[in-house]
């Protein structure tokens, strides 16, 4: 019986080491926890089985899934744009809002999404550490220095009659708004809509090696064509 619950608790401490979503791990890690006691308690040791129970079972199971609400979130900063990340009623749609609630559900987050203004407030919000991704009408010659970009896009850009320069995703919104009725010039500059994360963090890791794979399986060429067409 000892034999067979050691070797219980070898293979429940592997697949506890090897889980990728933090609720796998956790669950592992209680289940070895139980499975400790019974050991224990056939080992003739009912006070290590005790304390195994109340710390190993109750006590770091409930720390680590407290942490794990606090850490199992994604906050997200966006500027509402067409195509990429659009608001429609109490959801959203677009590339990057795929394929960012694509990446949490995978690893088991969720995402908290603030909606601002425009990218100066955006911007703002992310140096002061209100949010972890940046996205939206963000484009790479807006990012810090301190953060990664994975592009998503390219733009091109239209000088409004007032003189302000404005992405084409962005324009287009304006054009669907009936905002402008004024003829526009086309700028020849080129840009890149990005999906924004500050360097060497766990988040921007795990986010590259998904985005690695998206890219060369062709899954963000597919999102491209059907949010924005050839």
């Amino acid at each position: 019986m000892k034999i067979l619950t050691a070797i219980l608790i070898l293979i429940l401490a592997l697949y506890t080491v090897t889980r990728k979503k933090p609720l796998e791990a956790i669950f592992g890690r209680t289940i070895l926890s139980m499975v400790a006691v019974l050991l224990y308690a056939i080992s003739a040791a009912p006070d290590v089985a005790l304390a195994e129970a109340l710390l190993g079972v109750v006590l770091s199971t409930f720390v680590y899934i407290t942490l794990f609400r606090r850490m199992g979130k994604i906050r997200i900063g966006v500027v509402p744009v067409h195509s990429l990340f659009e608001k429609l009623g109490n959801t959203y749609r677009g590339l990057e809002y795929e394929l960012v609630s694509t990446y949490a559900r995978q690893n088991g987050y969720e995402i908290e999404i603030t909606e601002y203004a425009d990218q100066k407030e955006l911007i703002s919000s992310f140096v002061e550490g209100q949010v972890d991704m940046i996205c939206g009408a963000v484009t790479r010659k807006m990012c810090p220095d301190h953060t990664d970009c994975y592009e998503i896009l390219q733009t091109k850009f239209a000088i409004l009659p007032d003189r302000r320069t404005v992405d084409l995703l962005t324009f287009k919104e304006y054009i669907l708004k009936q905002s402008i009725r004024e003829t526009v010039v086309f700028s020849q500059e080129i840009d890149e809509y990005v999906i924004s994360i500050e360097k060497k963090t766990d988040l921007s890791l795990k986010f590259k090696d998904f985005y690695e794979a998206a890219k060369n399986s062709g899954k963000l060429e597919l999102l491209r064509k059907k949010y924005v067409g050839d």
